[in-house]
């Protein structure tokens, strides 16, 4: 599990020099791993808007949160310390009963057959992904092969997500003589921040030599007892249509890839 740190700005920070300013900075601990903040030079209210993330071990660690001064010429000045307790923060998520479970669904039609459809966007989305939306993933990349293979995509900074952001999703169902698929995401993504499981199910089904229907499917358990919004839901039937269309796209622009 990650959890997503945002250090947004302090207000009336404590004098510490003779300016009658200081040069803060913020400290960031997690067990042994450690982030920090830019330096604001000067500056008693400064704003930084940085965001962070750290993979949790033990959900009884705790986040330390130390704001400090820095000084060039002797130690660096505490201005204060928090400890803040991941069970305390976190109970209301992993410790309740209550979750909602739901699925929602889309369907298109596409001007391409399944066979291309399949090779493209189900055999090796890992090499044709990055090519139709690099604005969205950088790179990725495929651990394994077949049913139990994790397919990873890293975000492009474009894409407004914090650094180094990525999804991992792992291969349950590949069976191409009915171009059925299912994965389910092992990190990253919607996982720890919406939902606790997230699986996406396709199947595409030929209406023509040169073209099918692909019916999508989702399956979810939120974090809390709130169900997913009509925006959230919205929001991933019409990405993941999207990707289709942009495959469509690209196969009928190349009609000798994957023919």
């Amino acid at each position: 599990m990650k959890l997503w740190v945002h250090v947004i700005e302090a207000h009336n920070l404590p004098v510490v020099n003779l300016s009658g300013t200081c040069d803060p900075y913020v400290r960031l601990q997690l067990g042994n791993h450690r982030s920090k903040t830019k330096v604001v030079k000067k500056n008693l209210n400064p704003v930084r808007d940085e965001k962070f993330n750290f993979m949790v071990g033990e959900l009884s660690e705790e986040l330390i949160i130390t704001v400090f001064d820095e000084d060039k010429y002797f130690n660096n000045d505490v201005l204060g310390k928090l400890k803040v307790s991941l069970l305390k923060v976190l109970d209301v998520h992993i410790l309740g009963d209550e979750m909602v479970s739901g699925s929602f669904t889309g369907e298109v039609t596409l001007n391409v057959s399944a066979a291309r459809l399949w090779k493209g966007g189900i055999e090796e989305p890992h090499i044709l992904y990055p090519k139709l939306m690099p604005d969205y993933i950088s790179k990725a990349e495929r651990i394994g092969e077949g049913v139990g293979a994790i397919n990873v995509f890293y975000y492009s900074p474009a894409a407004n997500l914090p650094p180094g952001s990525l999804i991992k999703n792992k291969i349950e169902v590949l069976d191409e003589a009915t171009f059925t698929f299912k994965n389910s995401s092992v990190e990253g993504g919607l996982l720890g921040v919406l939902v606790n499981s997230f699986t996406y199910e396709s199947v595409f089904i030929p209406s023509g030599p040169d073209s099918c229907v692909a019916k999508i499917k989702f399956d979810y358990e939120t974090i809390a007892d709130q169900d997913l919004s009509e925006e959230e839901l919205k929001a991933g039937r019409d990405g993941s249509i999207a990707v289709l269309k942009a495959t469509e796209g690209y196969l009928l622009a190349n009609p000798d890839v994957y023919a």
